[in-house]
C-alpha cells in the first residue's frame, strides 16, 4: 500500500516555523519548565495594623485588569473594624492603574469616586508615554465604618472592565483575611 503525502509550500513553512519555535524556546534550550510565580502574602495583621498588598496586573486574568490576580469581585478582603490599614500598591504592567476603596456601588462607576475612608486611595497615575515603571506606593486609612466596600481602579473605564474586588470591614473579625472565589 502506498500513501501519498501532499503539503503545500505554505504548510511546510508553517510547520517548520512551529517546530523551530518549539526547539529554540528557552524552556527547550535549558530543559526548564515554567512554573507560575509564587503568590505573595497579600495580607497580614500585627496588633491593630493590617498590611495589605495590592498588585495591579499581577497575572493575565481579565487581560491584566486585576488586583492580585482577581477581577469582577473574585477577591474579598476582610479587615477588623477600627484597624489601621496600610496598603502597598504596585502596578506590574505598562497600563496606568490606581486603587480607590469606595462605598459598594452598583452599577459600577466609570471612574474613581470619593474614597469611603479618608486616605483610602492611591494617586491617579500620570500618563507619560515612555516613563519608567512607577515605584510601589503606600497609603493608609482607618477602617472605622463597618460595611461592604469596593476596591476599584479609578482610571476611567477600568472598574467597568472588571478591575474591582470587595473590601469588608467586619465588627467580628479578629484578623484580616483574603478569600478568592
Amino acid at each position: 500500500m502506498r500513501f501519498n503525502t501532499w503539503m503545500t509550500t505554505g504548510g511546510r513553512l508553517a510547520g517548520g516555523l512551529a517546530l523551530g519555535a518549539a526547539l529554540l524556546s528557552p524552556a527547550a534550550l535549558t530543559g526548564a519548565t515554567t512554573r507560575p510565580a509564587a503568590a505573595p502574602v497579600w495580607v497580614t495583621t500585627t496588633g491593630k495594623v493590617v498590611h495589605l498588598t495590592l498588585i495591579a496586573g499581577w497575572n493575565t486574568t481579565n487581560a491584566g485588569f486585576n488586583f492580585d490576580g482577581a477581577a469582577h469581585g473574585q477577591m474579598v478582603v476582610t479587615v477588623p473594624l477600627g484597624d489601621n490599614v496600610v496598603v502597598t500598591f504596585k502596578n506590574n504592567v505598562a497600563t496606568p492603574h490606581n486603587v480607590d476603596i469606595i462605598p459598594y456601588t452598583q452599577p459600577l462607576p466609570g471612574h474613581g469616586v470619593q474614597p469611603a475612608f479618608s486616605g483610602a486611595n492611591s494617586p491617579l497615575p500620570q500618563f507619560r508615554p515612555g516613563a519608567p515603571a512607577p515605584k510601589p506606593q503606600t497609603f493608609s486609612f482607618v477602617a472605622n465604618k463597618a460595611g461592604t466596600y469596593m476596591i476599584i481602579c479609578g482610571v476611567p473605564g477600568h472598574a467597568l472592565a472588571g478591575m474591582w474586588d470587595t473590601f469588608v470591614v467586619s465588627p467580628t473579625a479578629k484578623v484580616a483575611s483574603i478569600t478568592f472565589t
